[in-house]
């Protein structure tokens, strides 16, 4: 019996056995690299094996917090309080905004359907709906229990950030009391996944609010009838925003004070629980939400809102920037 062992955020041991198999063993002490000429050998471990462990053990191994102290650089070699790159752009012809988190990429389009009022006789509507393209990760491929949670949680998010805290002056949406208004339909795409669904959701979600304009419709109260204007006619109306939210996401690991800004998707199968906190470019905080076995104490908290508030005055530049000058960004 062979037996290789490697360190990464968690260490874990993998045993070779004579007759092929292949076994992995979870420990949380850390332990060195030993053979490693053995290890990398595609015919002991496999290709795939031998791909993850050539690229991937040298930086998991400098990412293992030494006796529960934590270190400054992640996997990616991000320090623990630190996003992810972010790119944002927004194309005004097709109303679509693009956001890359890292390696996370999701698009989002807006549509402004004529609806009978939902709620209230006199106010205009939200609604969103989710998708990953098979392309984006091979677990989006099965629609597992767990995938099918992850988005209905997400919808659930969008929609208790942009309708229930009013981000949207929804009576500006109203074409006639009672009879017609408008139902903002958000479409969102993910090309491809690797952590934070909800934090670029949102970012794409807020730029297309603030670059989305519609076509004037005015209603004939003698003909009981609707005109739709054309750009020709008369000027595109944009929506009314009181504010443009932002969230970022917080992971918390067992014995570990620090909290881990932005995971990946690899970091997320890791946390415990994670803090998901809302906040626009006035400094107020609009949304927290909690997943997961958490346990923080109010110190903790108010760190993760002080994160939240300068990155959601980082984020607000970018989708200012993607939709003042959507020319030069696309």
């Amino acid at each position: 019996m062979d037996i290789t062992t490697f360190t990464g955020l968690f260490t874990f041991q993998v045993h070779l056995w004579r007759n092929g198999n292949i076994t992995f063993v979870y420990k949380q002490v850390p332990v060195p690299v030993t053979n490693i000429s053995d290890a990398q050998h595609p015919c002991k471990l496999g290709i795939s094996d031998a791909y993850l462990f050539n690229h991937k053990v040298s930086t998991l191994s400098q990412a293992v917090p030494q006796n529960k102290r934590v270190i400054h650089e992640r996997i990616d070699g991000r320090a623990w309080e630190d996003l992810r790159s972010v790119q944002v752009t927004f194309d005004p012809r097709t109303n679509l905004s693009a956001v890359h988190l890292g390696s996370t990429k999701v698009i989002c389009s807006l549509e402004a359907e004529i609806t009978a009022p939902r709620k209230k006789p006199g106010s205009g509507s939200i609604s969103f709906s989710l998708d990953f393209l098979p392309m984006a990760h091979p677990s989006a491929v099965d629609a597992s229990a767990s995938s099918d949670s992850e988005v209905e949680q997400c919808l659930s998010m969008l929609e208790s950030l942009y309708r229930d805290t009013y981000c949207i002056d929804f009576e500006t949406l109203c074409i006639e009391i009672d009879k017609y208004v408008f139902d903002i339909r958000c479409t969102i795409k993910v090309l491809d996944y690797d952590g934070g669904l909800f934090d670029a959701c949102t970012l794409a979600v807020s730029t297309a609010l603030m670059g989305f304009k519609r076509n004037d419709v005015t209603y004939n109260a003698v003909t009981k009838k609707l005109k739709s204007h054309s750009a020709y006619d008369k000027a595109l109306v944009p929506l009314t925003l009181y504010y443009k939210p932002a969230t970022v996401t917080f992971g918390f690991i067992s014995g570990i004070d620090e909290p881990m800004v932005d995971p990946t998707l690899e970091e997320s199968s890791l946390i415990e629980g994670s803090l998901t906190i809302g906040a626009n470019h006035r400094d107020e905080i609009c949304l927290m939400h909690q997943c997961g076995n958490l346990r923080i104490n109010s110190t903790r908290i108010q760190k993760c809102c002080e994160l939240t508030l300068r990155y959601a005055r980082e984020l607000s530049k970018e989708m200012n920037k993607a939709c003042t000058k959507p020319t030069q960004r696309n």
